[in-house]
């Protein structure tokens, strides 16, 4: 069994740290509309991705 590239670690992390975010915004009180929510996921996603090194297993 291969293990994951921590490019999709990462990636899977910053998608997960986005809804812990704007669940935290939410609870705040702000209101956060859902294209928002996806804007930041799309951003942390390639942030994680882009500074994650890509292993010995990249292609």
């Amino acid at each position: 069994m291969e293990k994951i590239n921590p490019k999709v670690t990462a990636a899977a992390a910053a998608a997960a740290a986005t809804t812990v975010l704007c669940w935290g915004v939410g609870l705040a009180g702000l209101d956060v509309p859902g294209e928002v929510q996806g804007a930041v996921t799309v951003l942390l996603v390639f942030g994680a991705g882009w500074i994650t090194p890509a292993g010995r297993h990249a292609a």
